[in-house]
Formats: C-alpha cells, structure tokens, sequence
C-alpha cells in the first residue's frame, strides 16, 4: 500500500492477522521499504511493527451494525503517545484518524 506522510510517499504492508467473515479485521502493518523498516535495513523490510489496527462488526439487527475500530498499540511505550499519537501521520492523533476512518465507513455504507 503506498502511504504518504509529511510529503514522503513510502510503502506499507498490511498483513491480515485475524480475520472472521462479517465480524471482525485486524492486521499489522510492516514496511514495504527500507525508508520505514528499522535502522532503514533491507532484512528489515516486511517485519511487522508489532502493533495492530482492526475493527469489529456487531449486528445489531438486518439494517444496523455498529463498527468499532481498535488500536492494539503492543510494544510501543506511552512516549509513542505523548501527542496524541501524531507519529502514526504527523497530523492527527490517533483518535483523529480513528474518527476519520470510520466516518469514511459511514459515508461509504450511506451511498
């Protein structure tokens, strides 16, 4: 996936991590290049960062379902979370984009 972040395009990977058909989608991200992978080495390319992005989808009958998305933040330490959580895009926190993300769902279902 090619990602942008404060005018630098980079790539990602998302490895699906769990996955239930209607009800729930977690995966980890990885670098896709050695501009995102530690200490920016090519053996680190495609090692999973560790943390995990998901949602999980509760029916709440035919027509509704409520859809949370959950930052599983694993081995990252608060200092990762001192603003917020802006690393992740240097703009919004991670609350923001979470916001964001399932607005976008929303809107997309809506259509």
């Amino acid at each position: 996936m090619t990602m942008r972040r404060a005018g630098d395009d980079y790539l990602m990977i998302n490895i699906v991590t769990d996955f239930e058909v209607n009800r729930l989608l977690f995966w980890t991200p990885a670098p896709g290049d050695t501009s995102r992978s530690e200490g920016h080495l090519e053996e680190n390319v495609g090692k999973p960062a560790g943390y995990k992005w998901g949602y999980v989808l509760e029916p709440i009958n035919d027509q509704l379902t409520t859809v949370n998305e959950i930052f599983e933040f694993g081995p990252l330490n608060e200092t990762h979370f001192q603003d917020g959580g802006k690393w992740i895009n240097t703009k919004n926190t991670v609350e923001e984009s979470m916001t964001k993300s399932l607005e976008l769902i929303e809107l997309a279902i809506r259509r």
